[in-house]
């Protein structure tokens, strides 16, 4: 289970990278696939909500590259 989980976020991670600025809808696709794979992982639903709000909130803040 933690191989699939760590997988996905890897390969997220690898097309996210080298973007420098991200645009809202790569945010929005990310921040989407994120909650997928925390919720197929059984990660309770609330912090996922709690977690991807947060996650969100600090890329908007910053230069990702």
């Amino acid at each position: 289970m933690f191989d699939a989980l760590t997988d996905k976020f890897v390969k997220l991670q690898r097309r996210l990278l080298g973007h420098g600025t991200l645009s809202d809808k790569e945010v929005a696709d990310a921040l989407r696939e994120i909650r997928t794979t925390l919720l197929d992982a059984d990660v309770n639903y609330r912090v996922v909500g709690r977690f991807v709000r947060g996650l969100k909130g600090r890329l908007e803040e910053q230069d990702v590259a």
